[in-house]
């Protein structure tokens, strides 16, 4: 065998030297351009630290213009949005919205699956929806590693805000679903009424539940208009949610109980306060339309019963769509209304404290930080994972900055809103979010550190709304919900009111209970003990 000489073994070592430094070299650089990151104008800039392997198939391929088709709130949005096209160009994408009517939400996002269409991105409303879905293989896992690995900014806002939170998006042990939360939820609902009428009826703010029946019949009897007319009523469905609560339940909401797990609408207690609302019923104080609801139109949060006089009290929206704050100069949704029809009439509202029952309970709903809603995304994501890659991307960069977050929120700062004289509260004065497609579809999580409009929080603190509130104990996807919760919910819907209206006896309650367990409660209620003895201790911010 021929030997080879020192010179040509060092001429050969620096030759394999070089090659290894120019392949080092070329993955750098290709490396940073496929994982880079957006700055403030959207051009991208170079990773700090250690690039993602160029083997990661979840990263976005450089260059190639993604379609991405989504079910979201907010929309629908003009094709000639000003913010579509600020986020198309931003990311090189086409982003194509589902049109879906937020009022039928389930019902019309069943109705675009069934016709083959399944969006990359979908928002989903409840627990039992998630489980269902999964169920009939609608939507994709979404790898916790490469959640936190393309997202991290976004996965860290859990970290952070809400530790634990993802296994409420979990099934299998495997994520499904991003949970959405919300900082505004360490408020409970509202319940207003008119000092004006008070007034005219001659009795002080209401405290306990007997004191509010009084109210309410005056409102119905006595003419608390002063227009000579039968023509008012005492409340709507809006309220009957402080009644139940001064019972100690929510129906629709599950409960503990001695350390499990129960569904309100089948307390015992539930009975009595059903007991109530038959005679108030009877007696005409709950307004007859109060089955098609107090709004009549138009943004959701509206109470057009209220804002017409056609009824004196109402729990409708949330805190701040009946927030007024003139140091802030700021009115909600309702107190606007009214800023139309008479500017005195806010300065005439009333916030009530839910009343105390006969055992001394009370409460009206609040919202969880956890909605108990997902983001999610379509199963064909699961072969198409560079696009599941350049979604999550889109997603982090929502969250990597305040600026960026109320650009998604609002649109763009000196076009589409302005900050006022205190420097945070954002004012749109350029259309609506729908109008211009701010992405609050995308902003769909309210971090607490870019939470900053000081007029909610005082007006809510002011006016008692940190107290009070009841939450649902259960926010987790359950195996069997997808086979029973739609008819048990039906079920709850179609006994209260037949029982409120005088269609069913009082008794029938007991029934409802039996047929209520036989259906499908039993199975669940098994499930959500469950469920919850299995997170007692994962100590979760709800």
């Amino acid at each position: 065998m021929e030997k080879v000489s020192c010179k040509e073994c060092k001429q050969f070592f620096k030759l394999f030297i070089l090659m290894i430094i120019s392949v080092v070299a070329l993955a750098g650089c290709y490396s940073h351009g496929r994982d880079g990151k957006f700055n403030s104008t959207g051009k991208q800039i170079e990773k700090s630290g250690a690039s993602l392997e160029e083997s990661d198939p979840y990263a976005p391929v450089e260059g190639k213009k993604y379609k991405i088709t989504m079910v979201s709130e907010g929309g629908p949005y003009p094709e000639d949005a000003d913010m579509v096209k600020y986020w198309n160009e931003l990311f090189n994408v086409e982003i194509v919205f589902c049109k879906i009517d937020e009022s039928n939400w389930d019902k019309e996002l069943n109705t675009l699956f069934a016709s083959g269409k399944i969006p990359d991105k979908i928002t989903v409303k409840n627990p039992g929806s998630l489980y269902s879905y999964y169920v009939r293989g609608l939507i994709c896992e979404i790898p916790e590693d490469v959640f936190k690995r393309r997202a991290p900014n976004y996965h860290r806002l859990y970290e952070e805000d809400v530790p634990g939170a993802l296994i409420y998006g979990k099934i299998g042990g495997k994520l499904y679903g991003l949970p959405r939360f919300r900082a505004h939820a360490n408020y409970r609902g509202p319940l207003i009424t008119r000092k004006d009428w008070l007034d005219n009826v001659g009795y002080k703010v209401p405290d306990t539940l007997d004191e509010l029946g009084k109210v309410l019949y005056s409102y119905t009897y006595n003419d608390p208009d002063g227009n000579d007319k039968n023509d008012t009523y005492g409340l709507s469905s809006s309220s009957l949610n402080a009644v139940y609560g001064s019972y100690g339940y929510i129906p629709e909401f599950w409960a503990e109980r001695d350390g499990y797990l129960t569904y309100g609408a089948i307390q015992p207690e539930m009975k009595d306060a059903l007991a109530l609302l038959r005679k108030w019923y009877a007696d005409g104080v709950i307004d007859p339309e109060f089955v098609t609801g107090e709004n009549k139109g138009g943004y959701w949060a509206l109470s057009h019963s209220f804002l017409n006089g056609q009824i004196g009290l109402t729990g409708h929206g949330n805190y701040y769509h009946w927030c007024v704050s003139r140091k802030y100069d700021y009115l909600g949704a309702n107190p606007a209304e009214f800023e139309k029809i008479n500017p005195e009439l806010n300065d005439l509202l009333i916030n009530l404290k839910p009343p105390t029952g006969p055992e001394g309970k009370h409460g009206t709903v609040q919202e969880n930080i956890i909605m108990g809603s997902f983001l999610t995304m379509g199963k064909h994501l699961a072969d198409q994972p560079d696009k599941m890659g350049k979604i999550l991307q889109i997603f982090d960069y929502v969250y990597d900055s305040y600026e960026h977050y109320i650009t998604a929120r609002r649109g763009i700062e000196g076009l589409h809103w302005k900050r006022d004289e205190y420097g945070k509260a954002e004012k749109l004065f350029r259309g609506e979010s729908n109008v211009i497609g701010a992405f609050t579809s995308i902003a769909e999580c309210e971090p607490l550190k870019f939470w900053d409009t000081p007029y909610y929080k005082e007006f809510a603190e002011e006016n008692g709304y940190d107290s009070g509130g009841i939450r649902d104990a259960l926010l987790a996807p359950l195996p069997s919900m997808s086979m029973y919760w739609s008819e048990l919910e039906k079920l709850r819907e179609k006994t209260y009111l037949a029982i409120i209206t005088g269609n069913r006896p009082l008794d029938y309650f007991d029934e409802f209970i039996g047929i209520w367990r036989a259906s499908g409660g039993d199975v669940l209620t098994g499930e959500a003990n469950k469920w919850h003895t299995g997170i007692k201790n994962v100590h979760i911010r709800r």
